[in-house]
């Protein structure tokens, strides 16, 4: 999409204009705005440019001066006149610089704020970091003309070029297509024309335009189609798609494609190209779309959820008349524009798609896995007799999400669908960027790597348009709002910064968009998100309409109306007087629409402001109109964000925002402090685990499926293998029936021989019918025909399968079909066939054959063992997303408001999901697991903070036994009763009033936990390598798997929890927490789950005493083990625990403890310990007291306000107390005391629950086809008698029963390559990125302010940060790596984003890279003085208390913070300093166990001592080096060669040329040595050679 001239000037403004912007804003100076002087330079510099002055001279161009361009931006909303709190001069800011402001300045502002009390309340956001870059697109300047030359040199077919030339002659003539976009339809149409089978992946970036890619080859070829063969028949495209938004999205711009060449296809005598679609919502035919709930309510009748009116973008809705749907007219009409769309051209029910299947079909993964064995619909997709065709082009949208386990089984079901459709097709894939996608796409398709090309623009193809802006946010840790609130008032701000809705247009003001997106990686926290929002936007929570009783006047935005103009006052200047979203043109009193997409949600609602989201909107959404995107918290997944921050943005030009919200705890403090990563991430390579065996198992049983339908195709009566297999059938007499004519009815069956001819199927329906009683509907006068069909349906099925059992030769044959759909070997076909677990013939097929037969009967009723709605639950899951079943538990929905039907979860996520006290608004209403409200108002009253009681559990579940369990306490053994949870009977939240306290939806719950890990039977035992280190520890690994018929069982069960209630009535809050104990009949009781698992046992060889035996002469490995242990004492210690029973509260008061004494210890030269007991005795409470404001930014309140912080008010009551300054100097023991047999017990946890991570680290990459997440590791270890093993166990089990192939993964890499495994654990023990970007950060900052200063170094850094436009910045940063990679330096991807976002930030100046080399020089020191680990926090804290900083800056002409200086000199060097030590070895490596009672860091220092010593490297630069290493080979099978980093490329050759030719002669082989590991040593490249294991 061209822009006009002027639009294009106004661009290259906003970049100049924003670029000068920016270099004050990620400094954290928000207050900054240009002068006159600098915008009219800026300006000037644009107009001179040769881009400019090409668009000057177009003569629709109305700018010519710098005073028209501004005057242009201001008129359109870009620019805008603000005051300046330093001068009256004129100043300016954009768009972007006002956001980053008013972001920046949050608080949450309530109807009690009006009238100038906005002061009071309480600020949201304590610090952010942000990044303005550039976009980066392909050029599009190839024009239609040049296009079109293009394909007539290479089309054969004379239809298609003008079919070709009808879809470019409806471009514009200023636009062009892309490079990779022509490449891509030649490379398809000539395959398609030349009928090969060939795969063509499509990869570029969001908004490169890789989907015209496909379409316009694509629908070229369907309208040539169409004209040549006016009368063929059959789906020719075959749209699949993983996730259903995607599908619908892409439906309506394909269809409008479609509509291109209608006129032409008419012309030629043809009938316009169809489109369908199939997937959930598809009715089977149009009256029944008024059942469906998807399809929601419109006075016409009903709104279709998955097609938009395509004359009417705007409005969008298309309705099926209640007139229509009952005549079975399948005709959608638009209600504001009356367009008509009909079954012509659109097929949108499943008999009109069976009935004429459509030229292109859109359709899901999980509807072609449903429907290729069934006999009503797979000759859509050319299968089976009643097939016409194969689909000519297969389409797969998002190839990069088709990975793990999900991409292996969708690989499957490829390989099945076209090893039944006969292998006719070629494959088009769009994706993202992705590492070898050639290789990757070959191994998705099953199709040879040699016919799968990859196409993608070159670098050289890129341009750099307008800008992205990035931004995260750090909550207010300490102002007790939670951090949804950030969430909500930064949406409500962000979408305000867009245009109004009325006034976006793509092609004359597309740089902003209208619509926001917010996103959360938890069901229950989008539904808070949208609930609160609403409510925040002046809306009732239920239904979304005005709430003019609460807010009558409009939401909480209209609290920020400003003036206009714009004036000067301390509201506008603190960021409270929202005046610049006015200017823009919103109305702060009109209430935002707030729509929301979730899995229990039809769709998108067209015309909301703001749309909440889960995961089902992150894929390949295209709306225009999002420009902003808010993340709430630290993404769960990279790759899941990247696609979440590619919904803002869509067209070439906008302008898009991406903010992330995060708290200052776990791993959201982590993100926040290497926020560079989350900008700029490293997208792993996909892997698509093929040899899973666990993927193999249920794809066998899919393809047997699929097998049945080939069998029973042309039987009668007909089966739809999905659907007829999955239920019984209905044994008693039907309604209105005479038992004798339905026993009648039954005799039938008796008198039939399997397979029936079409005629004797039609006597016994005719019979069956005729038995049937008269006067009824239809359902029941047919009740016996229906019995009959599925009697038959089922006696035939077991009659087929009983002849695979009993007959060898159909057996070889089927596992042949097995081997040919699933293109395995026959080897591996008879593992599935004939192997535990889950094996074909000795379980899939007589679980079927029982169930078929018996009518699923069990403990003598039938249907007993009927357990879900889909074939063999036992063995395939419902849908590829899922894994196989767990237990589940029924979540009784009945007192949620709405028509929701009962939802069925897991065990363990129903009982986390609804956790005794913890509020849910997992299903929209606020529900739980609680208490009467007269107890609640009880708990209200007491005045304790602490309750314990027990509880009856058939209060909150219906309860099935099991088997009881003992747990130990100390040498007391309690027997608990066991039960799973059958159904949960959730209640709705007490709201308050008539003395009732109303409950905070914030209340939360916390199980606890007993597990149980026992094998019923042997292992096998594998004993450890002794030559690897790490084996010293490890005494043997023992595998329990289904495949050698030795399980393991894991037990789990929650014996209580731990509620923290918050509530309120009236003006009076309380938090009380409540230890609910279970009970059963008054016995202690647990509820939870038992399964049979394949699992891994590590048995360990710790030493008694671990005090002793470790190595304490390493002064890093004392300083990492205090400080795990003293986080450890901060979580678990119990003096400490009794004292301040929060958990949250006990590490805010250690980390402030810690602090404080490292402050008093610095500033009055005294010793740790010495400063420790002075802040326990009070001597330094102002010291203690003042660190709140110095290290966690919050500045000080008047007790008297009314938004006096109650959580900082808490922590000062604490910390004035003696009684918790005396149990934290408990646990701050650890920090001095001397490290003694006192440690051992802990010291054997953290180094449990090291080797249980850095394990399971090992087998990710060992087997990278394991997904990790199906795997927990378990590092205290008892039987449910109540002992323990005799030796300390590490179990890492599976999540999932049955046996998934993850452990039998690692059972082979143990087997074909024993040491493997131990290497791999060792190398989880060596350092991870972010460590060696600390390392080498710090040599940075040395080289450029420290005692050595390099001057190439710093002459190559200024270069970089003086440039003034992208490309200057390329080359720069270009000869920078080279000039570091030659001085030693890895410049990897996280290492290069750590130093362009915090050493290369443009206009550093150099007076900060000596204060930085200072701040380094003086951590060091502190830490080598206290033999404790010191915080980056306590840093930033030493050197806010001064002016160092301004001075640094007092050159750069930035305006510094009038107002609250240390604050922000903290949040600069924050973003400067790079965090280190325990705290980051920790997180990169964590272990974690959501069934565990605690949770303790890892610590890899406590490991390294037992690791493989390092050999001694060998030079090649030395005349004997290859002597050396043969020598070496022979007698020890590994050698070592180092060499200097910058030598490495030029040496390698050289080395590997040399041993790839002269082989190690042993006595009888002659072997070459292998190159097993490339490691880089400080500043040195480790390249090892080994001699195979199995020699």
């Amino acid at each position: 999409m061209a822009l006009t001239p002027d639009l294009q000037l106004a661009e290259f403004a906003l970049d100049e204009i924003e670029t000068l912007e920016a270099r004050c804003l990620v400094w954290g100076l928000v207050d900054n705005a240009l002068s006159q002087e600098e915008v009219t330079s800026a300006l000037e510099r644009v107009l001179d440019t040769p881009k400019a002055q090409q668009a000057k001279s177009h003569p629709e161009c109305n700018i010519q001066t710098t005073r028209d361009l501004r005057t242009f931006l201001v008129e359109h909303k870009m620019l805008f006149e603000v005051p300046f709190v330093a001068d009256h001069e004129p100043r300016w800011r954009t768009r972007m610089a006002e956001g980053v402001r008013l972001i920046a300045q949050l608080r949450q502002m309530f109807s009690k704020h009006e009238n100038n009390k906005w002061a009071e309340a309480a600020t949201l956001v304590a610090d952010y970091r942000f990044l303005r870059r550039s976009r980066r697109y392909p050029r599009r300047d190839l024009k239609a003309a040049t296009v079109q030359a293009s394909f007539g040199d290479l089309v054969r077919s004379p239809y298609l070029l003008e079919a070709l030339n009808t879809w470019l002659s409806h471009m514009d003539k200023s636009d062009g297509l892309a490079r990779f976009q022509v490449k891509s339809a030649e490379r398809i149409l000539a395959g398609l024309e030349a009928r090969a089978c060939t795969g063509t992946l499509v990869s570029a970036g969001t908004g490169s335009g890789k989907t015209l890619a496909f379409y316009l080859p694509a629908l070229s070829w369907l309208a040539a189609q169409r004209v040549q063969s006016p009368n063929a028949r059959g789906v020719r495209v075959l749209a699949l798609y993983p996730r259903n938004e995607l599908l619908k999205d892409q439906l309506a711009e394909v269809y409008n494609q479609c509509r291109k060449f209608d006129s032409w296809i008419a012309r030629q005598g043809g009938r316009p190209l169809r489109v369908g679609v199939l997937y959930g919502d598809t009715p089977t035919k149009a009256s029944k779309a008024l059942d469906k709930r998807s399809w929601t309510h419109h006075p016409m009748g009903k709104k279709t959820p998955f097609f938009s009116c395509p004359e009417d973008s705007q409005h969008g809705e298309m309705v099926l008349s209640r007139e229509d749907a009952n005549q079975d007219r399948d005709r959608l009409i638009c209600p504001h524009c009356s367009a008509v769309v009909d079954i012509h051209t659109l097929a949108f029910t499943r008999e009109s798609i069976k009935a004429d299947p459509p030229d292109i079909l859109f359709t899901s993964v999980e509807m072609l896995n449903r429907h290729l064995p069934s006999s009503d619909l797979r000759h859509v997709f050319g299968v089976g007799p009643g097939a016409e065709r194969a689909p000519d082009l297969i389409l797969l949208d998002e190839v990069h999400l088709y990975a793990g386990s999900y991409g292996a089984q969708v690989a499957y079901l490829l390989r099945r669908w076209w090893a039944a459709s006969g292998r006719r097709s070629s494959f088009v894939g769009l994706s993202a960027t992705i590492a070898d996608g050639q290789t990757f796409f070959a191994h998705l398709t099953g199709m040879h790597k040699g016919v799968v090309e990859e196409i993608k623009p070159l670098e050289d193809e890129i341009v750099e348009e307008g800008a992205e802006y990035m931004l995260a946010l750090r909550g207010d840790p300490v102002s007790q709002t939670a951090l949804l609130s950030t969430s909500i008032q930064t949406l409500m701000l962000s979408a305000r910064l867009l245009d109004p809705p009325g006034t976006f247009d793509r092609k004359k003001m597309p740089f902003f968009g209208w619509r926001a997106f917010a996103f959360t990686d938890q069901l229950d926290a989008t539904n808070r998100l949208f609930k609160d929002l609403l409510d925040a936007e002046g809306r009732y929570p239920n239904g979304g309409a005005p709430n003019l009783n609460r807010h009558p006047d409009g939401g909480l935005a209209r609290l920020r109306r400003g003036t206009l103009p714009i004036s000067g006052t301390a509201r506008f200047y603190a960021g409270q007087d929202w005046s610049i979203p006015e200017a823009i043109g919103h109305d702060l009193k009109y209430r935002l629409g707030v729509g929301r997409t979730t899995a229990l949600d039809s769709g998108v609602s067209g015309n909301s402001e703001v749309i909440v989201a889960t995961s089902s909107l992150e894929v390949g959404f295209d709306d225009p109109a999002v420009g902003v995107v808010v993340q709430h918290k630290a993404p769960r997944d990279i790759a899941s964000f990247l696609q979440r921050k590619g919904r803002a943005g869509r067209t070439r030009h906008m302008r898009p925002w991406t903010i992330v919200v995060l708290t200052d705890y776990g791993r959201d403090r982590l993100a926040y402090q290497a926020y560079d990563q989350l900008f700029d991430p490293d997208l792993p390579a996909r892997q698509l685990p093929m040899a899973n065996r666990y993927v193999q198992r249920m794809q066998a049983v899919y393809a047997l499926l699929d097998l049945l339908g080939d069998w029973t195709c042309r039987d009668n009566p007909p089966l739809s293998v999905w659907r007829d297999l999955s239920n019984p059938n209905i044994e008693t007499t039907p309604p209105g029936w005479n038992p004798a004519a339905f026993a009648a009815v039954r005799r039938l069956v008796d008198q039939v021989q399997l397979p029936l001819t079409a005629q004797a199927w039609q006597s016994l329906r005719t019979q069956a019918r005729d038995l049937g009683p008269n006067g009824y509907t239809s359902a029941i006068k047919f009740a016996g025909v229906n019995w009959l069909n599925k009697r038959l349906q089922h006696q035939r099925v077991v009659k087929l399968l009983v002849e695979i059992l009993e007959n060898p030769a159909r057996a070889e044959r089927l596992a042949r079909d097995l081997a040919d759909r699933l293109a395995l070997g026959i080897d591996d076909l008879n593992v599935l066939m004939w192997s535990q677990p889950r094996p074909l013939m000795l379980g899939a097929i007589p679980t079927a054959v029982r169930r078929l037969a018996s009518g699923w009967r069990a403990l003598g009723r039938l249907g007993e063992d009927h357990q879900a709605g889909h074939p063999l639950p036992d063995f395939i899951p419902a849908s590829l997303f899922d894994d196989l079943s767990l237990p589940e538990m029924r979540i009784d929905l009945s007192a949620q408001q709405g028509d929701l039907e009962d939802q069925y979860l897991p065990v363990q996520q129903g009982l986390g999901e609804f956790a005794p006290g913890k509020v849910s608004r997992r299903y929209d209403d606020a529900l739980w697991l609680g208490v009467e409200a007269e107890v609640l108002s009880g708990y209200f009253n007491s005045g304790a903070s602490e309750i314990t009681e027990d509880v009856e559990l058939l209060s909150w579940f219906s309860l099935d036994p099991k088997r009881n369990f003992v747990v130990p306490d100390g040498e007391v053994l309690t027997t608990f009763k066991a039960f799973r949870p059958q159904i949960s009977h959730l209640q709705r939240v007490p709201r308050g009033g008539k003395g009732i306290p109303e409950l905070s939806d914030t209340s939360n719950a916390q199980l606890n936990w007993h597990s149980f890990l026992q094998a019923p039977h042997n292992g096998i035992t594998f004993v450890t390598p002794s030559h690897v280190g790490i084996s010293r520890l490890i005494k043997q690994v023992v595998l329990y798997t289904h495949a050698e018929q030795a399980h393991a069982e894991v037990r789990r069960y929650a014996v209580g929890s731990r509620a923290e209630l918050r509530m309120r009535s009236g003006n009076v809050s309380e938090r009380v927490s409540v230890d609910w104990q279970f009970r059963h009949e008054g016995k202690p009781s647990g509820v939870g789950f038992e399964i049979d698992v394949d699992a891994l046992v590590l048995v360990l060889n710790l030493p008694t005493d671990l005090s002793a035996a470790v190595d304490w002469s390493d002064s890093h490995r004392i300083r990492a083990t205090r400080a795990a242990r003293y986080n450890w004492e901060a979580r678990e210690n119990n003096i400490f625990c009794d004292v301040v029973p929060n958990p949250f509260l006990r590490g805010w008061i250690a980390q402030i403890f810690q602090i404080a004494a490292l402050q008093v210890s610095v500033a009055h030269s005294i010793d740790l310990r010495k400063a420790l007991d002075l802040i326990a005795d009070g001597t330094y409470l102002d010291v203690l007291l003042a660190v709140l404001q110095t290290v966690f930014q919050v500045p000080e309140v008047d007790n008297g306000e009314e938004g006096s912080d109650k959580l900082r008010q808490k922590l000062i009551d604490a910390l004035r107390s003696s009684d918790v300054r005396n149990a934290v100097r408990v646990a701050a023991r650890v920090l001095v005391d001397p490290i003694d047999s006192e440690w051992n017990d802990w010291l054997a946890l953290s180094m449990r629950a090291t080797i249980g991570a850095a394990c399971l680290d090992a087998i990710q990459q060992a087997c990278p086809q394991i997904d990790p997440d199906g795997l927990i590791v378990d590092i205290v270890v008892r039987r449910d008698d109540g002992s323990e093993p005799t030796e300390p166990e590490i179990w890492i089990s599976e999540v999932n029963p049955g046996g998934n192939g993850l452990i039998e993964s690692v059972a082979e890499l143990l087997t074909s390559r024993p040491d493997s495994l131990y290497r791999h654990i060792e190398a989880a023990l060596g350092p991870r990125d972010f460590e060696w970007t600390n390392a080498q950060m710090r040599q940075m900052v040395q080289w450029l302010g420290g005692d050595k200063s390099d001057g190439e170094v710093i002459q190559a850094v200024t270069m970089v940060r003086q440039a003034m436009s992208s490309a200057e910045t390329t080359q720069h940063f270009a000869s920078l790596r080279t000039m570091l990679v030659n001085r030693g330096q890895s410049v990897f991807h996280g290492y290069s984003v750590a130093l362009s976002m915090r050493l290369l930030r443009p206009d550093s100046p150099t007076e900060l890279d000596r204060l930085l080399a200072t701040i380094h020089e003086r951590w060091d020191n502190l830490e080598a003085m206290h033999g404790v680990e010191v915080d980056v926090r306590v840093l930033c804290a030493l050197f806010s208390a001064d002016d160092r900083l301004d001075q640094a800056f007092e050159t750069s002409g930035h305006q510094l913070p009038a107002e609250n200086r240390q604050a922000w000199r903290f949040g600069v060097l924050m973003g400067l300093l790079w965090p280190q030590g325990h705290a980051l070895r920790a997180v990169s490596m964590p272990w974690s166990n959501r069934f565990s009672p605690f949770n303790i860091d890892t610590e890899r220092l406590l490991l390294s001592q037992w690791l493989t010593p390092r050999p001694d490297p060998i030079d090649p630069s030395q005349p004997d080096w290859e002597e050396q290493v043969r020598e070496r080979l022979l007698t020890r099978s590994k050698a070592v060669i180092s060499v200097q980093a910058d030598l490495a490329g030029s040496l390698l050759p050289k080395v590997v040329a040399a041993l790839a030719t002269e082989p190690v002669q042993f006595e009888y082989l002659n072997v070459f040595a292998q190159l097993t590991e490339i490691k880089r040593f400080g500043d040195r490249i480790e390249w090892t050679f080994s001699i195979p294991d199995e020699l």
